[in-house]
């Protein structure tokens, strides 16, 4: 009996009985713990990344709990795809001695927890991705940040849909740390990442979400995709990327007098108040 793979319907046809029976998406693995699925175990997981020439997606089970053992993993983009019901969130916890090496996103309702004393999450090449979307959140529980970012390097991590960064996520002693925020990013602690002189942040954002307070970067840049350039003392006005600000953007200031700050626009030339006077 042959069978084929039908895109549309997500099934696979038994030639000639015409039955149809569900089927996880192309280069996809459904990791059930309770032996239901493709895969039970880490183990398997990890075999079934090292076996394919091209990154696989891992679908987790609603509600369910996932642990990651100690050990250095190399995931090669591999994509944690959860349910998007809000109300029974997978969890992924990165136990204390567990490293993720390349992983390529999270996405849907899930808890990603790093309870470790070491980084959990690393990125093997100079440059690192990590999409994190659709209600999924990081949340560092352990005692060391989540990422370690190094002089010469640059990870990138982009939210999207609800997505949320919690604890001390990043901690950069070199490098540059790239934020994307897009299509309403939810929550960015206060200190979720921590720099050294030699290090740059650059929030690039559709205005979606407040900026959170970093320490000890460099450098410091707040790069609007559209005219919510967002808030902040004067030092973190809006500056353009690879084009100048638009001419309109509004920016809150915090540094300006009296406070809490006022709200100032970007003329094409310069930054004016509601009275048009440069500030």
């Amino acid at each position: 009996m042959s069978s084929f793979y039908h895109p549309m319907k997500n099934t696979i046809r038994n030639s000639p009985s015409g039955r149809l029976k569900a089927l996880p998406p192309p280069n996809s693995i459904l990791w059930a713990t309770d032996g239901s699925g493709d895969v039970e175990t880490w183990d398997e997981v990890t075999a079934a990344v090292q076996d394919s020439d091209t990154p696989i997606t891992a679908w987790l089970v609603e509600g369910a709990a996932y642990t990651v053992p100690p050990g250095s993993f190399d995931l090669r983009g591999l994509v944690f795809e959860a349910p998007r019901n809000i109300n029974a969130r997978a969890t992924l916890t990165l136990t204390d001695g567990a490293l993720i090496r390349n992983p390529g996103a999270l996405n849907g309702a899930m808890y990603c927890y790093g309870q470790s004393s070491s980084p959990c999450i690393a990125f093997d090449s100079d440059f690192g991705f990590l999409r994190v979307s659709d209600i999924a959140t990081i949340q560092n529980l352990g005692t060391a940040p989540m990422i370690e970012l190094a002089a010469g390097k640059v990870i990138v991590l982009k939210l999207e849909l609800l997505a949320s960064l919690i604890g001390h996520v990043v901690n950069a002693t070199g490098g540059i740390l790239g934020v994307v925020v897009t299509e309403l990013g939810l929550q960015i602690d206060d200190g979720f990442a921590t720099g050294a002189g030699g290090a740059g942040l650059g929030f690039v954002h559709d205005g979606s979400l407040f900026f959170p307070t970093v320490a000890g970067f460099g450098s410091v840049v707040n790069i609007p995709m559209g005219q919510d350039g967002g808030y902040g003392p004067t030092s973190f006005r809006p500056q353009g990327l690879f084009q100048p600000v638009k001419t309109g953007c509004a920016y809150w200031d915090t540094t300006l007098l009296p406070a809490p700050g006022k709200m100032i626009w970007f003329n094409g030339t310069l930054w004016v108040d509601a009275t048009g006077t440069p500030v």
